[in-house]
């Protein structure tokens, strides 16, 4: 089932739609998309995601909705535990954009992530955008990493994992914090993340070599960085040799375009990558795609 709710006028008119989504004891595959959120408040949410949780044989759940305010810890812990309440679901993807201005406090919740004993999912896709700042871990780092880190060890059955960032604020902390708390999901080989009109530069690429000499369980890895950025020759060069080295990669993908160098000089850069073992290049006068196929 496929639902795209394109406008509400009223909050109640998303609460006549909840009751009937229970009747559908054995649909397998739900996805429901709100190109415009301003009219709905959080409770007609919760209520949807209450009605998602009876719907017990849910293999795929795709959850779609831009503009939305900031998101209470009372919505973060209702929506995590109707979700862990489909014990069959394996592939979950999610989609939100809060809207200008919606990011005040990094909310935590906790007592939630820590209530979970078992993730079944196997393919884990998130993209998110969020206007201004992204809020870094500061100086709670350490108890973030743990969060973190107990949450991935709770997904026992994840295969496949896929993250995009659009127009965020990233830092280097937080990318090694994130990539040291992944390396918790033992079953994890295919890991994607992109890019998208972020602020990202040099020691954010470098944050993802480092992390990713961690990740021993993957055999495929893609990066995408698409931006008007500041990333150096230098930096895609030897984030290209560290993965060319990683013995457990038999594959991995990395474009960068709308790179801020001089044509020629991408030229030479390609030319370069190109001698490492097994790697092939293209380059255009503001892109580099380096591709290591799988055996």
């Amino acid at each position: 089932m496929n639902l795209v709710i394109r406008r509400v006028d009223y909050p109640v008119e998303l609460e006549t739609l909840t009751p009937f989504i229970p009747k559908f004891i054995r649909m397998q595959s739900f996805r429901v998309e709100f190109p415009h959120t301003q009219n709905i408040n959080q409770e007609s949410f919760i209520k949807i995601y209450k009605a998602l949780s009876k719907c017990s044989f849910l293999k795929s759940l795709g959850w779609i909705d831009v503009g939305m305010p900031e998101r209470s810890e009372r919505f973060e812990e209702i929506s995590v535990a109707s979700v862990f309440k489909l014990k069959y679901l394996e592939r979950f993807k999610s989609y939100f954009a809060l809207k200008k201005g919606a990011i005040k406090n990094e909310q935590k919740p906790e007592q939630a992530w820590k209530r979970i004993k078992e993730f079944k999912i196997k393919d884990l896709d998130i993209s998110f955008s969020m206007s201004g700042e992204w809020a870094n871990m500061g100086m709670e780092g350490d108890r973030n990493i743990d969060l973190l880190k107990h949450l991935f060890e709770k997904h026992t059955h994840l295969q496949k994992l896929k993250i995009r960032s659009i127009k965020t604020f990233a830092n280097y902390e937080d990318g090694l914090i994130f990539l040291t708390a992944i390396s918790a999901a033992k079953t994890l080989h295919h890991f994607e993340f992109e890019f998208l009109s972020c602020q990202v530069g040099d020691m954010e690429v470098v944050a993802f070599a480092q992390g990713l000499t961690k990740l021993k369980q993957l055999n495929y890895f893609s990066f995408k960085i698409i931006q008007h950025s500041s990333i150096s020759e230098e930096c895609i060069e030897k984030f290209a040799t560290v993965l060319s080295k990683l013995e457990n990669l038999s594959g991995f993908d990395l474009y960068f375009r709308r790179l801020n160098l001089h044509p020629q000089g991408i030229i030479q850069l390609g030319k370069r990558i190109q001698c490492l073992s097994q790697i092939s290049c293209s380059c255009t006068k503001e892109s580099i795609h380096i591709i290591k196929r799988m055996n």
